[in-house]
């Protein structure tokens, strides 16, 4: 027999207080997000509420009867970024996530179907085998909100269903069956309760664990639904649940081990926005010299003048800056792979901060931008410029960063046409003003 962990003792079973993970699902134009809306803040009226909002903002449109903060989330929708704006949420001590929409999650563009269908127009690809890659992704996404230690309410969009059916004359054709949510088969089971919204606005459940409301048309904002579901969340022992600031979402196929997160700002409009300035879990950072151990937040390609180079956002300032910047060709590839990865650089910091070779990524040796152990035979390194195609491929799983066109000679013209900064990336505001200008530390010099 195989020996394995000790296995818990039996005990009386007895009901605990949890965090609400709620669907609300329905057709465009049912009142998805008014409806989430409305029942977080008539079941919790003081609690500090954040939307993660995929649907272009759209929640925004109802600033006027809450106050809320969004975070606008932008393509890509893959299942990581969506993880890190949960992550977010929780260390900046929001009380309620919203979630609007899971749906593109799945199905908008750098969801799991729409990666799952370009892999499979490959040749020789096996469509059956190619989910082996997605399933893992989807469950850890799952997780994420199932084991957050905060409330969720996520919104689904939902389309007419159909199933064939073998007709009199023995020939099958499509039926209609009712709606079904635009996310992967099953996921909807996940939630503690679901409600379909129609587009009276009216609203029914569907998958239900709290034993509320079995047969009754209900309205979302109506107080006595908030008051009902609140009673069923308040009754039973009180569970100590993990710490808000140290929480992260699980690792894709390993469920128990978690993924730690970057620090980004969520857009703010309330209250809440005094606390994007809370402190995130603690990173890894060693100065020794010109070696530089640390956990990056983020790695960006850009180009500025016709000079492209990548930019790293430290998890620590270094002169008052936590920018560090790259020219040189061969390091590019390896950068993509150090976002919140243990990593060892060996950096310049005589004029700004520079990037002058990666010695370590997640315990892996680096030498001359690749692997030791895959480390082929070269002449010495010289720093080219980069060519269009190596930054065009700088991301890994299809995502892929276009740099930002030059900006505007004069300041009072940037001033007017700068665009909102995407919150999950690096923007201007991270560049030392030299950069604007062309003056720069030139490789040679390194």
């Amino acid at each position: 027999m195989h020996e394995s962990q000790s296995i818990p003792q039996p005990r009386k079973a007895e009901k605990k207080r949890v965090k609400i993970k709620a669907g609300v699902q329905g057709p465009s134009g049912s009142g998805k997000t008014w409806g989430a809306l409305a029942m977080a803040f008539n079941l919790w009226p003081r609690a500090k509420v954040c939307v993660i909002d995929s649907e272009n903002e759209s929640a925004s449109l109802y600033a006027d009867h809450w106050d809320f903060d969004t975070i606008p989330l932008t393509p890509p929708f893959t299942s990581a970024r969506y993880q890190q704006c949960i992550e977010m949420v929780v260390h900046l001590g929001y009380d309620v996530a919203i979630i609007d929409s899971l749906s593109h999650q799945w199905d908008g563009e750098g969801g799991i179907l729409r990666r799952k269908e370009a892999l499979d127009q490959r040749p020789g690809a096996n469509s059956w085998a190619n989910w082996a890659q997605f399933t893992p992704e989807h469950q850890a996404f799952i997780e994420s909100i199932k084991q957050a230690p905060i409330h969720i309410i996520a919104t689904m969009r939902a389309k007419q269903d159909y199933v064939l059916e073998q007709g009199d004359k023995g020939k099958t054709k499509p039926v209609k069956v009712g709606m079904a949510p635009i996310v992967r088969e099953g996921t909807d089971y996940e939630f503690s309760i679901v409600f379909d919204v129609q587009m009276d606005h009216k609203a029914v459940v569907s998958k239900n664990r709290t034993g509320l409301f079995e047969g009754e048309v209900l309205d979302l904002a109506s107080q006595s639904v908030a008051d009902r579901l609140r009673a069923w969340l308040e009754s039973g022992a009180e569970v100590k649940g993990p710490s808000t600031e140290t929480w992260k979402a699980p690792t894709p196929g390993r469920a128990d081990e978690p993924q730690k997160t970057r620090r980004e700002n969520p857009s703010s409009t309330g209250a809440a926005a005094r606390q994007t300035n809370a402190k995130p879990p603690a990173r890894e950072w060693e100065r020794k010299g010109d070696i530089l151990t640390c956990q990056p937040w983020k790695t960006e390609s850009m180009e500025r003048n016709g000079q492209k180079f990548v930019a790293v956002k430290l998890n620590e300032k270094i002169n008052g800056s936590p920018m560090a910047f790259c020219f040189i060709t061969q390091l590019f590839g390896a950068l993509s792979h150090c976002a919140d990865q243990r990593t060892v650089f060996r950096i310049d910091e005589t004029e700004y901060t520079y990037i002058t070779d990666v010695l370590e990524i997640a315990g892996k040796q680096y030498e001359g931008g690749v692997p030791r152990s895959s480390k082929p035979a070269m002449a010495a390194p010289t720093n080219p410029a980069p060519t269009t195609e190596e930054v065009e491929t700088f991301w890994q799983d299809g995502e892929t960063v276009h740099p930002p066109a030059n900006p505007p000679e004069n300041a009072e013209t940037a001033k007017e046409t700068k665009p909102e900064p995407d919150p999950l990336t690096i923007t201007d505001d991270d560049l030392p003003g030299e950069f604007w200008t062309g003056e720069r530390k030139t490789d040679a010099a390194l």
